[in-house]
């Protein structure tokens, strides 16, 4: 069995969507929901940055039966798990040249589809880029 080191050092590995399918074998117990903005960099050759827009949110398999997908891509997953509404997101980094206006697009989207569960809780997380 490989140390949580070990697969944290390969998750870096796993973006593309060609390889989203091996959090099964380090996650045995969970199913994901996941896209990869890396795709297409990955499927033009050699990767010459690092990994970056992916966000994947993983769940437990045992909770199958009661989530629904709102919606999954590059940037966020929106779940609906029993009465929570979970929102994982993956903000863009401070030096991106569009960084705002992805930003304002992506909150906007997200609230127009949290506005349809006003009935649930709702619970935000993911790589928001904030500076300490």
């Amino acid at each position: 069995m490989e140390s949580a080191g070990t697969v944290g050092q390969g998750l870096y590995q796993l973006v593309g969507a060609a390889n989203l399918f091996k959090f099964d074998k380090y996650f045995p117990d969970y199913f994901s929901f996941a896209l990869s903005a890396m795709s297409n960099c990955v499927e033009a050759g050699m990767l010459r940055w690092r990994p970056f827009g992916c966000v994947i949110t993983l769940i437990n398999k045992n909770l199958r039966k009661f989530i629904e997908t709102i919606h999954c891509d590059e940037r966020y997953v929106i779940i609906r798990l029993a009465n929570y509404i979970i929102v994982n997101v993956y903000l863009p980094c401070v030096g991106s040249g569009d960084r705002m206006l992805v930003c304002e697009d992506m909150l906007s989207s997200i609230s127009v589809q949290c506005d349809n569960f006003l009935q649930c809780k709702f619970i935000m997380g993911g790589d928001f880029k904030c500076r300490p």
